[in-house]
C-alpha cells in the first residue's frame, strides 16, 4: 500500500543545523509570543500556551515549533518570504555552541521510492533551505548571529509503501492506546501527517498513553521468511503516521532482529511459529519497554 487512497505521500524533508544561536534569547522571545509557537498540545501537560511557554523558557531548552498559524511565519509565508510549510520545528543539538536543528522544507506528492525522483528532490530543497536560513536570521530573535553547521546527509522520507501484513496497525489501536499480548514494543507519538503546503493531522494518542505494536504487523502475508521493521510495517495510513518515527523504527527492528536471531538458532523456516514468549522474553532482557 502507498500513501494516501490516491496515492499521495508525506512530503518530504532535508533537515539541516544551525550553530551560534542564542538560546535565552530565542527562549525569552518564546515566552512573549506563546501564539507563534506550537505548545501545550500534549493531553497530559500544561494547556494554557502562556504557562506552557514560560515553563519552556525555565527549563532552558528551546525544543519548539514555529508555527504557519501564527503572526510571525503566518505574515512571512502572505509576503512570500517562505516557502509554504506547517512550522518550522526547532531541535537543539549542542547546549554549548548554540546549535539547533531545523526541521521545515518539503516537497509534497513526490514518490521517493524512485532513487531518480528523491535525488532531483535534493535541489529544491536546498533552495528552501538557503531561505529558511535567510528567514531565521533576519526575522526570529536568537537567530541573529547564527551560521549553518551541517546539512543531512540524506533526504528525509516520511513515507512510501507499507506491506499487507498478518495484522493491520490501526488509527483507533494507536489512539485509544491498544494492548496485544503479542506485543514487541511501543509507541507514543501523536498521528502526525504531513500534507502540502501549511497542511498537517497532528492528533494525540488518549490520555497520553502509549500503545501496543504486535509482531504481526512485521510478518507479510504470504512469505514465510521475511520480517519487516521501520515504516513499512503493516499499518493503516494513521497508524503509520505514528509507527514511522525514528523511536518506533528503533523498536520494530530489535525485535525483528531479536525474531530472526531465534528462528536461525532454532532453524525454523516460517517466521510464523516462533514462539512469541521467547521474543518478547529476550526483548525485556536487553531492556525493551513491553508494558
Amino acid at each position: 500500500m502507498y500513501g494516501d487512497k490516491d496515492g499521495n505521500m508525506q512530503p518530504v524533508s532535508l533537515v539541516f543545523r544551525m550553530a551560534g544561536v542564542s538560546f535565552k534569547t530565542l527562549l525569552q522571545f518564546i515566552r512573549n509570543n506563546p501564539d507563534d509557537f506550537i505548545l501545550a498540545e500534549n493531553p497530559v501537560m500544561e494547556k494554557d500556551r502562556t504557562k506552557a511557554a514560560e515553563l519552556l523558557c525555565k527549563c532552558g531548552y528551546p525544543y519548539a515549533a514555529l508555527a504557519a498559524g501564527g503572526k510571525l511565519l503566518g505574515n512571512a509565508l502572505k509576503k512570500g518570504q517562505m516557502y509554504p510549510c506547517t512550522a518550522m520545528f526547532m531541535t537543539p543539538s549542542s547546549m554549548e555552541i548554540g546549535e539547533i536543528c531545523i526541521n521545515s522544507t518539503r516537497i509534497a506528492h513526490l514518490d521517493a521510492s524512485s532513487s531518480v525522483t528523491a535525488s532531483k528532490a535534493m535541489l529544491d530543497l536546498s533552495e528552501q533551505m538557503q531561505i529558511a536560513i535567510s528567514y531565521l536570521v533576519s526575522s526570529v530573535p536568537g537567530f541573529e548571529k547564527a551560521v549553518l553547521s551541517s546539512v543531512a546527509s540524506r533526504l528525509g522520507i516520511r513515507e512510501t509503501g507499507r506491506v499487507i501484513g498478518e495484522y493491520e496497525l490501526k488509527q483507533d489501536d494507536v489512539l485509544s492506546g491498544k494492548k496485544f499480548v503479542t506485543a514487541i514494543g511501543q509507541g507514543a507519538h501523536h498521528v502526525d501527517i504531513h500534507g502540502a503546503g501549511t497542511d498537517q493531522v497532528r492528533i494525540p494518542v488518549k490520555n497520553g498513553f502509549t500503545y501496543d505494536i504486535p509482531f504481526d504487523c512485521l510478518l507479510p502475508q504470504y512469505l514465510n521468511n521475511v520480517l519487516v521493521a521501520g515504516r513499512c510495517i503493516s499499518s493503516d495510513r494513521g497508524a503509520n503516521g505514528s509507527v514511522r518515527v525514528m523511536g518506533t523504527c528503533i523498536v520494530t527492528g530489535q525485535a525483528s532482529g531479536v525474531a530472526a536471531a531465534i528462528a536461525c538458532k532454532q532453524r525454523i523456516n516460517d517466521v510464523r511459529k516462533i514462539n512469541i514468549d521467547n521474543i518478547r522474553k529476550c526483548l525485556a532482557a536487553d531492556g525493551a519497554m513491553l508494558s
